[in-house]
């Protein structure tokens, strides 16, 4: 009998957990055709590639995510209303629709994340950039190892970055935009410049290198999740409790296992 009890207890939790699994995270990653057929066409390198190594940084940091490959449904009913944040990963090139749609989402309470891997922006990208008071004006690669330093109080950390990284010089317009980290690079006179490199901006961020093809993965992996708590605080924590399919396929083999155990002891 004792067994019995054992086994339903193990059997609901497993039920639970299951249904955790089953919650859509409040991450998604948009990853349009448009954008990924701009990428291809500016050589910038093989957008499948490139975006696998940017979510390894995310499975790094312990983040779940969905994808998602359009914004609004064929019904025209919104289809990102249960993410809190929307990455922006690669972007070059967005249609004109989707900057309306995200401009809807942000005035509704949501946030969006962007990265650009150097390579030229659309009028329409540039418009989400608008969004966010920034510019980018040129592609920076220091012929030394630099530092990105947080610009917070009391926050001593540096992360290192080598020889050939590179990053996106911008402009910020607006005095509401917050710079969350900088980099801190030596000219050719060997005086220090600092370069934004983590900004903040209407309750979104703009991240001046590419997650996953500069830095290392782990500063990247800290630096991601801080950039996401600062635009939606909490979000690391929701999104770090949903379980992964590799997770929910071990559960459903446990709840078989459970079964059959349960039925060879009735018997």
């Amino acid at each position: 009998m004792k067994y019995l009890i054992y086994i339903f207890i193990l059997t609901v939790v497993f039920f639970l957990n299951t249904v955790k699994c089953l919650a859509s995270s409040p991450i998604a990653i948009y990853n349009c055709n448009l954008n990924i057929k701009a990428y291809q066409d500016q050589h910038l390198g093989t957008y499948a590639d490139d975006l696998s190594a940017f979510i390894q940084v995310l499975e790094s940091a312990n983040l779940s995510y969905d994808t998602i490959t359009y914004l609004t449904n064929p019904d025209n009913t919104p289809n990102y209303t249960n993410y809190k944040v929307i990455i922006l990963p690669l972007l070059v090139d967005i249609s004109s629709e989707d900057v309306v749609t995200l401009q809807n989402y942000l005035n509704n309470g949501g946030h969006i994340l962007v990265f650009n891997n150097g390579g030229t922006l659309s009028k329409t990208a540039t418009g989400i950039l608008n969004i966010l008071n920034l510019q980018i004006v040129n592609q920076c690669t220091p012929n030394k190892s630099f530092e990105l330093s947080l610009d917070q109080a009391n926050d001593n950390n540096a992360f290192n970055f080598s020889v050939g990284s590179n990053f996106n010089l911008v402009n910020i317009n607006g005095n509401t935009t917050k710079i969350l980290g900088s980099f801190n690079v030596l000219d050719q006179n060997n005086q220090l410049t600092k370069d934004p490199a983590i900004v903040i901006s209407n309750k979104s961020a703009f991240m001046a290198w590419c997650l996953g093809l500069q830095g290392d993965i782990t500063n990247n992996s800290k630096l991601l999740s801080l950039t996401l708590q600062n635009i939606s605080p909490g979000i690391t924590q929701e999104a770090s409790t949903v379980i992964s399919f590799a997770d929910f396929q071990t559960i459903n083999q446990e709840l078989a296992y459970l079964e059959k155990r349960t039925l060879e002891t009735i018997t």
